[in-house]
């Protein structure tokens, strides 16, 4: 995936007379993980409010993650929440086949260079890039063990440099809730314009949420933890850092609730954004089937996904066989009684990587149920 290409936004009939801009996406399935990735719905809010806005500094985003994305056409829906005389808030939707999939605010600042300035973020969590190994080369390293390339897209989009590596997925101890890596995007490496070159940063933000939550838990791990939301603030341009180092926490998660924060930081070592987000547990079995493999349930899979099944008893489930990511979207504005999602597996060698990456499959999830 190209970041620049895949958040170009066409302009849809100008202005409305509610002061409402209106403009055409087409979300790329390259940035797809579970669903398309949230930093990168996060991005487009990013982009389109750049577009709007006649400041040149993005400062902060507070996105809901309403629903999950798929590949296809989207609108992203921008107007002026509040202006003064150096700041504006925007407020930013994205709707996708008649669909809510984002709904938030994003502020854009002016630069002042009189203002107050210090640094007190203390030093990087980790050494340099290149004094890491590539997840490439990690599985070189185990020779003929070594699994084949996953058929997922999202981390296509950058070299990556795990900066924490588990080489036995199915039997590792519990550790610390923490992971990362250096990241270096491709093909462009950096933006020049802030709030796609944000966009790039708010990625990096949002991917570590689930992988360090299940760093905590032995295998196996029946079960999910989706974004519900993103929040990021943004301390300083991070255009002259063609590698970034992402890292995520979740420092407590209880009654099915997980609390994640993230550090994006640069290659010089200065701390170029932070965020937080709430994750929600998702059942990754269920009364109708369980994958039964032990990776594959700690990557949160399931083969036929019918969610409450056995607590509702009145759920009517209607089953759509899913061929192309095109259909995705066409499928989901037809069917209103199911939620077209995708069934992931974990490679062996990348369940490490984040415990969520996945194949080119579906499943079928029931909204609530019908008389």
């Amino acid at each position: 995936g190209d970041l620049d290409l895949d958040t170009t936004l066409s302009p849809l009939d100008g202005a409305r007379a509610d002061g409402v801009s209106r403009f055409g996406v087409d979300l790329s399935d390259d940035w797809r993980i579970w669903t398309l990735n949230g930093g990168y719905v996060a991005a487009v809010a990013l982009r389109a409010a750049g577009a709007v806005t006649s400041f040149d500094r993005p400062a902060s985003i507070s996105l809901q993650l309403l629903s999950g994305a798929v590949a296809g056409p989207a609108e992203a829906s921008v107007r002026s929440a509040r202006r003064a005389h150096s700041a504006e808030c925007l407020a930013v939707a994205i709707d996708q086949g008649g669909r809510r999939i984002a709904e938030g605010h994003v502020w854009s600042v002016a630069s002042v260079a009189d203002g107050p300035s210090h640094d007190d973020a203390g030093d990087r969590p980790a050494g340099p890039p290149l004094s890491y190994p590539t997840i490439h080369e990690h599985i070189a390293a185990r020779g003929s063990d070594a699994p084949a390339a996953p058929d997922f897209p999202f981390w296509g989009n950058f070299e990556s440099r795990p900066i924490s590596w588990v080489e036995d997925w199915d039997d590792r101890p519990a550790g610390p809730a923490f992971a990362g890596d250096w990241l270096r995007f491709a093909p462009t490496a950096t933006f020049a314009d802030p709030f796609l070159d944000a966009g790039r940063v708010a990625v990096a933000l949002d991917v570590y949420s689930f992988p360090s939550l299940v760093r905590a838990h032995e295998p196996p791990i029946g079960w999910t933890a989706p974004n519900i939301d993103l929040h990021c603030s943004f301390h300083r341009r991070s255009d002259d850092s063609p590698w970034i180092l992402g890292v995520g926490r979740t420092p407590v998660a209880e009654d099915g609730l997980a609390g994640f924060t993230a550090e994006v930081w640069s290659e010089d070592g200065r701390l170029l954004a932070s965020a937080g987000a709430a994750a929600q547990r998702q059942r990754a079995g269920n009364a109708v089937h369980v994958v039964g493999h032990a990776r594959a349930v700690a990557a949160g899979v399931r083969a036929l996904g019918i969610d409450d099944l056995a607590e509702g008893g009145g759920n009517v489930v209607e089953i759509v066989v899913v061929q192309r990511h095109a259909q995705a979207a066409r499928l989901e504005r037809e069917h209103g009684a199911v939620d077209v999602g995708r069934l992931q597996h974990a490679p062996e060698a990348l369940v490490d990587r984040h415990a969520l990456e996945g194949a080119h499959q579906r499943r079928v999830e029931p909204l609530p149920a019908r008389a």
